[in-house]
């Protein structure tokens, strides 16, 4: 739990941050990490091309309502990272780094749930890009 309070307090200070691992796999242990990690004065979003049930969720990355972090779950590879104008934080849960960002006020972080199946030397090169 304290990996993941330090990620997500990082995240706070990039407008983008890309989480390589798993935890956009489990949208119910993400739930519960959301309920624990943010404040009830924090706004937050969670999108998803797939259907889970969630508090969070929203159906659109262009919704007109701002939002805090915008959490974006397993995007299809290929994908063009970009932080909209009302969202604040951009936050991507990927089990895939197939994406294409802007390179400007981003992270890269490293996160798995359960046994680490990752090489430490692929790991370290994660966690010394941010």
């Amino acid at each position: 739990m304290d990996r993941l309070l330090h990620i997500f307090n990082t995240c706070r200070h990039h407008s983008i941050s890309i989480i390589f691992g798993n935890l956009g796999r489990h949208p119910a242990l993400l739930n519960y990490y959301l309920d624990y990690c943010f404040t009830s004065q924090e706004t937050v979003g969670v999108l998803s091309a797939w259907p889970f049930k969630s508090p969070y969720r929203v159906d659109a990355v262009n919704a007109v309502e701002p939002l805090d972090f915008l959490f974006i779950l397993e995007p299809y590879f290929g994908y063009t990272v970009y932080k909209p104008a009302h969202v604040k934080h951009v936050i991507v849960l990927s089990s895939h780094l197939c994406l294409l960002s802007p390179g400007v006020d981003e992270q890269i972080g490293f996160l798995h749930l359960g046994t680490t199946r990752v090489s430490s030397s692929y790991q370290s090169d994660l966690e010394a890009s941010h």
